[in-house]
């Protein structure tokens, strides 16, 4: 049984590097050509394009290059983790002003939502926060007008959730999503990892993670329930 958990294992590891390389060898293949491009453009219109088209190639790869080290990050966690008693209230509050000038600039209102007192969890601070970016993130990608981040502390426990009011995820891919380099749209930048990162730090923190539609099924809501904190 445990050399077959580590078969599995180093199969997985294999296929994640495999993707990871492919998802690396377009934005290259594609800086390379834009910049042959350029070089050989004797038009200066043609080569201010070709280099708009290296700096957005540059900045795709940069944010999957961050992405795969966040996950190599928490992957390393997983064995050193040291949680901490926090106040959910005072993390979300802290991420949603971190964000509002960059959602302000895209023409996005984001808010926060308090429900009850003082919200408490046992977390690694940095690693709640890269989640929470990940889910803001996400927002501001496929989602609408609006986000709203919000902690509920009840007696069934702390929940944080992050809705938006975009076109949401179909019921049927909602399992799916969590898959790495999986993506909704080819359209839209990202590297298809955002929700891997949120649901891997989630199951460090013993929380899990459920997706559904919003208010009167608009958008979409993540929820992250997290145990009782100690």
């Amino acid at each position: 049984s445990l050399l077959q958990r580590l078969s599995e294992a180093v199969e997985a590891q294999s296929r994640f590097v495999a993707y990871a390389a492919h998802q690396l060898r377009t934005p290259i293949a594609g800086i390379r050509a834009q910049a042959e491009a350029a070089l050989a453009s004797a038009r200066q219109d043609d080569g201010q394009h070709a280099l708009t088209r290296i700096a957005q190639s540059t900045q795709t790869m940069g944010d999957l290059v961050q992405k795969l080290l966040i996950l190599a990050r928490v992957d390393a966690a997983e064995n050193t983790l040291h949680l901490s008693r926090l106040d959910g209230g005072v993390v979300v509050r802290a991420v949603a002003r971190e964000w509002a000038p960059q959602a302000l600039a895209k023409g996005v209102e984001i808010g926060f939502e308090m429900k009850g007192d003082e919200a408490w969890v046992m977390g690694d601070a940095l690693l709640l926060q890269e989640m929470l970016a990940n889910l803001i993130d996400n927002a501001l990608r496929y989602g609408g007008t609006q986000i709203i981040l919000m902690v509920d502390n009840s007696a069934r426990g702390v929940t944080w959730q992050v809705s938006d009011n975009g076109p949401g995820i179909p019921e049927s891919q909602r399992t799916i999503v969590f898959a790495p380099f999986h993506r909704l749209s080819d359209g839209v930048d990202g590297a298809g990892l955002g929700l891997t990162i949120v649901q891997r730090i989630a199951h460090l923190h013993g929380a899990s993670v459920n997706l559904e539609a919003g208010a009167g099924d608009v958008g979409l809501t993540v929820s992250v329930k997290f145990p009782p904190a100690i």
